[in-house]
């Protein structure tokens, strides 16, 4: 007689039937990896776990999922398999595709195990949320004494806090788990260039957070609530508040609109009309003034008043005394070489040096000083315009000039060799204004010059390592491109023309009107010439050539060097460049007879 087996959960009978008394119960029972399960046929057996999943008993009838941070590549496993280092996964997973927390992901796509060097620490730049952790229970009372300073110093590296005279390491911030480097979520102040980069880079700010452009991933005040679409074209925006894009946010969405450095906002452009009028009422101004110092000194020179002739006396002993015209070319040529080194070196310096050191920024005769870069214009025309603007000041003030002397002696009846003569009396007297206004803007516009060539760097994809660079003075001009090339070709005749040509024009009349320098028999030209020459011995003539070589900052090196040598050399060089500059007019005055005070340089 045949009959059918009622067997217990995870054990099944052989066949459906059997004789009876051929055997008890049912024998057969499933391995650990394995559970029970009806077939097709209706008979029980034993199948092996699905991957995802793993069973370490026997006699089971079903199978495990394997928990987060653990997988099961291949079927029939009775345990499940753990992450490697920086990796996991979520519950079932058959292989661990993503990093644990506190890590992310650097290529996209990228199966975490396969790799784990892919799983990077995230960076400190990065928004995490905080993770709790057990510190322990607490001490009842706190240890005797104070707290050391070696354990505070110890303390502060670590992260942590002191706390009843202990090291308290307080709660850490990671990156949430499946943290890729597309969904990293930057802090707020903190701007890259794209989603493909862990290049994160630090916003100026005035004030706090709050004031800075860049609101990093979704944060303050930010019109981005969520990531965009990868690879988006508004993908910018993201870090940066509404009307402003581009590098570190500095550009304003509105092409009539400037970003101002200081409030870190985008005001509007000023008219043309009204920068035209200011830029005249300015000159008109400061001609009316010199006019005026110049006839009051006149005055005083000839006055007979006595508190008049003292007063003359007390100016021309402070001056022989104090040598100003020297000092005043220390603080212009320092001042010069300290606005070089933020846009030119990218070097940053404390704010409690700069902070009083930008009153005098107006030294630098940049064109940014009346009107923002981006309301001139394209880069090339802020080229043109901050490297062209001292010939036109120098072509009005020739022809007041030739005005002037027209006016003042007549024109003799339109005489050809009258007119002649006048018009050279009025180009020599033009040479002082021509030699003061080249001297005191040629460092400023040599560095508007060589600020073509200062690009800074920003990652834009990890996987690859590429990196695109934009000028650092305006950051819509990519390095490389079309339109940085065009500069490029500009800056190169400009600087033939200023740092070149310009000090070789100071050489030659220097060289021409060396017979009357040395032998002190001034003629008008050198007297002209003045200016170059004054502060030196007389077989020293030709030194203030060379120091303006000496001082001028060393821009050259960063159009021919590699990025990489030319910033690290650069702030260093030109530090020693700035030192050069305050000690290298080092006076010393000799007395003459008749007890006038000349200027006299040491030799260097």
């Amino acid at each position: 007689t045949f009959v059918d087996w009622v067997c217990a959960s995870g054990q099944f009978a052989p066949r459906t039937g059997s004789l009876v008394g051929s055997w008890e119960g049912c024998p057969l029972r499933c391995e650990a990896g394995h559970f029970a399960t009806t077939g097709s046929d209706g008979a029980v057996q034993c199948a092996q776990c699905a991957v995802g999943k793993a069973q370490p008993l026997t006699g089971q009838t079903s199978c495990d999922m394997c928990e987060s941070g653990t997988f099961a590549g291949a079927a029939g496993q009775q345990t499940c398999s753990p992450c490697i280092y920086r990796t996991s996964s979520p519950s079932g997973a058959t292989d661990c595709p993503f990093c644990s927390a506190g890590y992310y992901l650097r290529t996209l796509g990228h199966v975490a195990s396969d790799d784990p060097n892919e799983c990077l620490e995230c960076p400190a730049s990065a928004v995490r949320p905080l993770v709790s952790q057990n510190f322990g229970p607490r001490p009842r009372r706190p240890p005797f004494g104070p707290p050391t300073p070696a354990r505070a110093r110890c303390c502060a590296r670590k992260c942590a806090c002191m706390q009843y005279n202990m090291c308290v390491r307080a709660r850490v911030q990671v990156c949430p788990l499946n943290t890729t480097i597309a969904s990293l979520i930057l802090k707020p102040n903190r701007w890259r260039l794209t989603r493909l980069t862990s290049d994160i880079k630090q916003c100026p700010e005035e004030g706090g957070f709050a004031e800075s452009a860049c609101c990093g991933g979704p944060g303050i005040n930010c019109t981005a609530s969520l990531p965009p679409p990868l690879l988006s074209d508004e993908s910018d925006q993201l870090y940066c508040r509404e009307g402003m894009t581009g590098a570190r946010c500095e550009r304003c969405v509105d092409d009539n609109e400037f970003f101002d450095q200081s409030s870190q906002r985008c005001k509007v452009c000023r008219s043309a009309g009204r920068v035209a009028g200011t830029i005249t009422g300015l000159v008109l101004g400061v001609l009316l003034g010199l006019y005026l110092a110049w006839r009051a000194w006149q005055w005083a020179l000839t006055t007979r008043v006595v508190a008049v002739e003292r007063f003359v006396q007390s100016v021309r002993f402070v001056e022989a005394t104090l040598q100003l015209p020297a000092k005043a070319k220390i603080v212009m040529g320092f001042t010069q070489v300290w606005l070089v080194l933020g846009p030119v070196y990218g070097v940053t310096l404390p704010s409690e040096l700069t902070a009083w050191m930008r009153a005098f920024s107006y030294i630098g005769f940049g064109v940014d000083v009346l009107v923002s870069r981006e309301c001139v214009g394209s880069a090339i025309r802020v080229l043109l315009a901050g490297t062209l603007w001292p010939f036109a000041l120098i072509a009005a003030l020739q022809l007041l000039l030739i005005v002037r002397a027209f006016a003042v002696r007549g024109a003799g009846g339109c005489r050809p060799a009258h007119v002649q003569k006048l018009l050279y009396r009025s180009v020599l007297s033009g040479i002082p204004t021509f030699i003061l206004v080249t001297f005191c803007v040629l460092p400023s516009v040599s560095r508007s010059i060589f600020e073509t060539w200062s690009c800074e760097s920003f990652g834009n994809d990890d996987s690859s390592g590429g990196t695109t660079a934009y000028m650092r003075t305006d950051l819509s001009v990519e390095c490389g491109g079309e339109e940085h090339s065009r500069l490029a070709s500009l800056s190169w005749a400009l600087f033939a023309l200023w740092p070149v040509l310009m000090p070789l024009s100071y050489l030659g009349l220097l060289y021409y009107c060396r017979e009357s320098i040395q032998r002190h028999k001034p003629s008008y030209l050198s007297s002209s010439i003045r200016f170059l020459h004054s502060e030196y011995r007389e077989q020293w003539y030709w030194w203030e050539v060379v120091d303006m070589g000496r001082c001028t900052p060393p821009h050259l090196s960063q159009a021919s060097l590699p990025p990489a040598l030319s910033s690290r050399f650069a702030p260093p060089c030109l530090a020693a460049r700035a030192g050069s500059c305050s000690s290298r007019r080092s006076c010393c005055s000799s007395t003459s007879s008749r007890g006038t005070t000349k200027s006299l340089r040491s030799e260097e």
